[in-house]
């Protein structure tokens, strides 16, 4: 390494540390982040949902008897095409936090985050953990393995779920395209730091509450590097291949078997398809859910997707395709199936009830999957089921208060 770049490293790393720089910094780098996210991600998924949605008119042209047609593309294609268009979403934000890692600016961010997470209960090594939570929480709570505290660690543990998945981030695309097209990154943007702050007020209050001694763990800061293409392009692809084996697998199980329960029981001749599906199995369900749902603005087709979430988060949106295909299509939209299904949901809710919605999804039961790494990294069924039981408590108070506020503000 020559001296002028030396130097120059010299300079950045100063400025990423900096008190008074390192801060906005951040906030600029985070903000670049969803910004690619949605708008450069808009292109390829504006041609993935093409190509869906000529799939679409083909089966619709040429698959007969009704039922068959009715499973193959309201079932399977409006569930796995309603996900398979944010692949390219969910692509950019992995290549994106693997080049951020693989530089070492990943631990230059957990280092000015120390001070401010000692305050609230953790360190800045619980930081690392935190942020590798908007990919995955699943990898991230194996993550906490490092963290050498024994009460710092449970805590880390705990608060992750609050974190943004990327199965979130398809739920969050289609309501922001829907409801604030113009402002996408910026409402990103203000999710994924309502749940990092709720997890900092949470880590502040089991700091209280959980026994024990909480003691400083140093944060290793390695030199700036260019990034290693190979880890960032290998670290890429192994979260995308992942998310479309869950396509091909429960994503596709699921849309078959919500599209079955919203088919049967049949209802009278005549009845239209929203009617039908109001009177099916799911419909049932969903209307159980209705007390619950209303004081937050929403409905029982997005109870049906709320509970599909606990399987996997990606799931909230192949059942929502599944339950406003057919809205959209009796509204008389011609636009694509995607764009479709958008105008169904700004008809179907408010924007205090949109943001309502995506609130809840953000800090509800974490997917099964969180739920058995938190069995496993603590040893027991006590904390899993506190943290599911805490986190939809503040789920549903968050987006009681999400709702009435931004009803009163708009």
């Amino acid at each position: 390494m020559n001296k002028a770049t030396r130097n120059t490293l010299h300079r950045l790393d100063h400025l990423t540390i900096n008190a008074w720089t390192a801060f906005p910094i951040f906030i600029l780098v985070v903000y670049f982040v969803f910004w690619c996210t949605f708008f450069l991600g808009q292109y390829p998924m504006d041609w993935i949902q093409a190509g869906v949605d000529a799939v679409a008119l083909w089966l619709n042209a040429i698959l007969r008897p009704e039922w068959l047609r009715a499973l193959v593309v309201d079932g399977i294609l409006a569930g796995v095409g309603g996900v398979l268009v944010f692949l390219p979403n969910i692509i950019i934000l992995y290549l994106l936090l693997s080049v951020m890692e693989s530089t070492g600016y990943m631990g230059r961010a957990a280092f000015i985050m120390d001070k401010v997470m000692h305050g609230m209960g953790l360190h800045g090594k619980s930081f690392i953990p935190m942020i590798m939570g908007f990919g995955c929480n699943v990898p991230a709570i194996m993550a906490t393995k490092d963290i050498q505290n024994p009460k710092n660690r449970l805590i880390t543990i705990l608060v992750i779920p609050f974190m943004s998945c990327s199965g979130r981030l398809p739920v969050y695309l289609l309501f922001v395209a829907a409801f604030f097209p113009q402002k996408g990154p910026v409402v990103l943007m203000g999710i994924y730091c309502l749940g990092m702050l709720l997890a900092i007020c949470a880590a502040k209050i089991l700091s209280f509450v959980i026994p024990g001694k909480s003691e400083h763990d140093n944060v290793d800061i390695r030199p700036y590097t260019a990034p290693d293409m190979k880890y960032v392009l290998g670290n890429t692809w192994s979260q995308a291949r992942e998310y479309l084996q869950k396509l091909a697998g429960p994503i596709l199980i699921f849309s078959v078997a919500l599209w079955i329960a919203g088919y049967f029981p049949r209802a009278e001749q005549g009845a239209s398809a929203v009617q039908q599906k109001e009177q099916s199995f799911i419909g049932m369900m969903g209307r159980a859910m209705d007390p619950v749902l209303q004081p937050i603005g929403l409905n029982w087709r997005d109870g049906v997707a709320i509970v599909a979430g606990v399987g996997a988060k990606e799931l909230i949106v192949s059942t929502l395709g599944v339950m406003y295909g057919d809205s959209a299509n009796n509204a008389d939209i011609d636009e694509p199936t995607h764009a479709g299904i958008q105008g169904a949901l700004v008809a179907a809710h408010s924007t205090a009830g949109a943001l309502a919605f995506l609130v809840f999804v953000l800090l509800y039961f974490p997917c099964i999957g969180t739920f058995f790494a938190i069995r496993n990294a603590t040893g027991g069924w006590k904390w899993p089921f506190i943290s599911c039981i805490t986190n939809i408590l503040v789920a549903w108070v968050m987006a009681f208060a999400t709702f009435n506020l931004f009803t009163a503000l708009l």
